[in-house]
């Protein structure tokens, strides 16, 4: 079974990629290269986010914390953006806000990590060269942290904060989540540099 599925992913991500006739090819030094440059891009982009989360959190409660969520998590990505010229999208199967649906790719690659989640595999960062662009996707794993927006209704996750949540997100469905399941993925999008 675990081999089907790596063949149609691997058969997805070519034919996702058939019309692309300038997609570089990576030697196994630039591989590695963006592996690094990708995990410390989540790795600051999560440090920003949850600090200024955490700092919430302590001055406002998990309600406050939410609040401050929907009014500045994209500003500090779009910071990010900017400084390292990178594109960065985190996205669910499960979407808290719709602007972070996945598309047919990234629901490609939610799909394999959650079967290899579901297999006990360890899950691993995976690059894909796309035209003259790197594009970097890394999975997000639920902390006991995150169950406070995350959790269970009525458990983890308060009422008056999930009525919080659908105020701000009445689409939500990202709640329910259990420590160790996967969340959703990172998703960057490099400039493609000659090493």
């Amino acid at each position: 079974m675990q081999s089907y599925l790596i063949i149609s992913l691997l058969l997805i991500l070519t034919i996702s990629c058939n019309n692309q006739d300038d997609t570089i090819k990576l030697t196994a030094d630039e591989e590695e290269y963006y592996i690094k440059a990708g995990d410390l891009l989540v790795k600051e982009s999560f440090d920003s986010l949850i600090s200024n989360v955490k700092r919430a959190v302590e001055e406002t409660g998990i309600n406050g914390a939410l609040k401050y969520c929907n009014l500045n998590a994209y500003p500090i990505i779009y910071h990010l953006e900017k400084t390292k010229k990178v594109k960065i999208r985190r996205t669910s199967a499960k979407f808290r806000n719709p602007a972070n649906q996945p598309d047919s790719l990234e629901r490609t690659l939610l799909n394999y990590y959650s079967k290899l989640l579901s297999d006990g595999q360890t899950l691993k960062p995976i690059i894909k060269p796309i035209n003259q662009e790197i594009h970097f996707f890394k999975p997000i794993i639920i902390m006991d942290l995150c169950l406070k927006c995350h959790g269970s209704v009525g458990k983890e996750l308060k009422v008056d904060d999930f009525n919080t949540i659908r105020d701000l997100y009445p689409l939500d469905n990202a709640t329910g989540y259990k420590t160790g399941e996967l969340r959703g993925m990172w998703h960057l999008i490099m400039k493609y540099k000659s090493q």
